[in-house]
């Protein structure tokens, strides 16, 4: 909020991040093709090991889900947010919402509901949710510029866990390719949200854990 009340967009980085050295080339490249489109959200640098980019040929891909590791955006998206979420209780109300929710992944609503709860303090669950209620989308890159190192006992979220590890990009590119016309690939969504489904979830919390 601070770096916004003097720039139009900002790039965010926590420290336990590692990233690759065209990281700074797509995020500012796809910040500034982007700006003004009223439906993309948000850049991300990071990117799942998802089987459908594999032989995906394009520079980045379309998501529902807003990433928090190595992110940007423009002014008017975070100023713009109700960080309140005083629609909520509509929300709640309405089941057909909840599942359309789930299509970034099954576990977004009950972080919301923890949220909301006071069990959690997330500004990036009240982030996804604001994307989703606007109809947005985050542009993600098809080879990470990110990875964490932030995986252990000691970390405030993620304790253990392996379904977020990646490949940092290694390759040389430095100039990226965007579309104005925005197209949602679904086998990309389909494997993105397999990633936060309860089995996958079941699998990395309890079976790592044997």
């Amino acid at each position: 909020s601070q770096i916004l009340k003097e720039h139009d967009k900002v790039i965010v980085l926590e420290d336990d991040l590692i990233t690759s050295p065209n990281f700074l080339d797509f995020m500012n490249q796809a910040l500034n093709f982007y700006q003004g489109n009223k439906q993309i959200h948000s850049i991300s640098g990071y990117t799942l090991d998802l089987p459908s980019l594999k032989n995906y040929t394009k520079d980045y891909y379309l998501g529902y889900r807003a990433s928090s590791w190595g992110w940007g955006t423009w002014k008017e998206k975070w100023e713009s947010v109700d960080w309140n979420v005083s629609k909520y209780r509509e929300f709640k109300r309405n089941p057909l919402q909840q599942i359309k929710f789930m299509k970034g992944g099954s576990d977004l609503p009950h972080m919301l509901s923890n949220q909301i709860r006071g069990k959690i303090d997330s500004w990036a669950i009240r982030w996804c949710f604001d994307q989703f209620i606007k109809k947005q989308v985050t542009v993600f890159p098809t080879k990470s510029k990110v990875i964490s190192i932030g995986f252990n006992k000691n970390a405030t979220h993620t304790k253990n866990t392996k379904r977020f590890l990646t490949s940092l990009d290694k390759g040389e590119k430095r100039t990226f390719h965007f579309d104005e016309t925005l197209f949602i690939n679904k086998d990309i969504i389909k494997d993105f949200r397999s990633k936060f489904s309860i089995w996958s979830r079941f699998k990395d919390k309890y079976l790592l854990s044997l």
